[in-house]
């Protein structure tokens, strides 16, 4: 692993490249999932090659779409470049339901399609599950790890900007609206989330159902009514022994009505719960044309919390169609955000204050994972705080909300110039 601060202090340099280790272990945007594959052919061998060889194009498709902004992906010759992932049908006006148009074909050309030998070069290596074969058919689902060196270098020959890192992750809590009422913890507007398919997102989106009660885990005597009964701990000891499924964390805090009036306490807690600060409290209902979805999201800070609206979008193609929708508008807010498409590098000197060493890692995490901090140079270290030289590109309102999607606040003071702090 190359580690992207330049340090002066040899403790320095173990404690960053600790953490960029760390960090490298998270959900990489550069990793593509749940690519399905399905390929016939005179002999099992031929129908493999084929199978892969779709799958890879199809994968590399979607990572350029992922790290890019379609205006800045055109193919040459008009000719498109991969496909809308969702399909999905979204309502300007919420009574009319109109196709979502490809950018990539209307725009002149840029980049040219991807085949199977560009593909493959952009490839650092894969998996393959659920795999199946006969004489003369090949199927399987694939997950396509790429090269961060070989991509970067493919989309800069062709001068196209784009975005490497991810921004910080939102936990969704899902409220399925029906005739009958709301549920948040079951159905299929709760599936399209706890399937993960969104951890390898420029914005990740994490689940509930995705992460589970340790064993042992006693529940809270406060716990609220309905969907979070008291289960005493005899009665839990004998689900256990039945083999009883495991308890997703948070499944005895949250309740349906605590999402519905988004109780600030309990998403506080959950947000806790699952290590974020965000958390998307996204309602949805099917109306037989087309699937509505909207809500609120919610940044917890130390002292206050910040709500945004997340706009209320209307799909064809269900539940699942809904959730890919929202990831890819925020995706693309967030590439319009990061994405740098001109100009060199500028230094900048800034005391990153901490309380203790924990907030010290996780200030140098936000630093380091910046896709905008080309380099960041450890000057001085104390207990409480550190001087930095950052060399950054684009310009510092970029810079600074790229830090602050990340957990980290910078601003100017008159006391001590620019200055980094957790914004948690």
């Amino acid at each position: 692993m190359i580690c992207r601060f330049t340090v002066s202090l040899f403790a320095g340099v173990l404690a960053l490249c600790a953490l960029a280790a760390g960090a490298a272990a998270q959900a990489d945007p550069f990793t593509v999932t749940n690519i399905h594959i399905d390929q016939t052919a005179a002999n099992a061998t031929e129908a493999q090659r084929r199978a892969l060889e779709s799958g890879q194009v199809r994968a590399a498709q979607i990572l350029i779409e992922r790290l890019t902004l379609a205006e800045d992906r055109v193919p040459l010759a008009g000719e498109a470049i991969g496909t809308d992932a969702s399909q999905a049908m979204v309502l300007e006006d919420p009574t009319t339901l109109d196709p979502v148009a490809d950018p990539a074909a209307e725009i002149p050309a840029r980049l040219p399609p991807i085949d199977a030998e560009r593909a493959a070069s952009l490839i650092a290596g894969f998996d393959i599950a659920n795999e199946r074969r006969s004489p003369t058919r090949y199927i399987g689902d694939l997950t396509v790890n790429f090269d961060r060196r070989a991509v970067r270098d493919y989309l800069q020959s062709y001068n196209v900007p784009f975005v490497q890192a991810q921004a910080r992750p939102i936990l969704v809590i899902p409220v399925l609206q029906s005739e009958t009422g709301s549920v948040v913890w079951a159905g299929p507007w709760y599936e399209a989330w706890r399937s993960e398919r969104f951890a390898h997102a420029l914005v990740p989106f994490v689940g509930l159902g995705t992460r589970f009660e340790e064993a042992g885990t006693e529940p809270a005597p406060e716990a609220a009514a309905g969907e979070g009964d008291y289960i005493p701990p005899a009665m839990r000891m004998a689900q256990t022994q039945d083999a009883a499924p495991p308890t997703p964390l948070g499944r005895r805090l949250l309740s349906t009505a605590d999402a519905q009036s988004l109780n600030e306490d309990v998403l506080r807690a959950m947000a806790e719960l699952y290590g974020v600060d965000r958390v998307a409290v996204i309602a949805a209902r099917s109306t037989g044309m087309a699937t509505r979805a909207g809500g609120m999201l919610l940044e917890f800070n130390e002292e206050e919390v910040v709500r945004e609206t997340i706009p209320t979008i209307a799909v064809e193609g269900g539940f699942e169609a809904a959730a890919a929708r929202i990831v890819e508008m925020n995706e693309t807010a967030w590439k319009r955000q990061t994405i740098v498409r001109e100009g060199g590098q500028n230094t900048l000197e800034v005391t990153v204050l901490y309380r203790g060493i924990r907030d010290w890692h996780a200030l140098q995490d936000a630093v380091a994972g910046a896709s905008l901090v080309a380099d960041a140079r450890l000057d001085a270290l104390s207990r409480t705080g550190a001087v930095m030289t950052l060399s950054y590109r684009g310009d510092l309102a970029q810079v600074r909300s790229e830090l602050r999607s990340r957990g980290a606040w910078l601003e100017e003071t008159e006391d001590l110039g620019w200055t980094v702090r957790s914004a948690r």
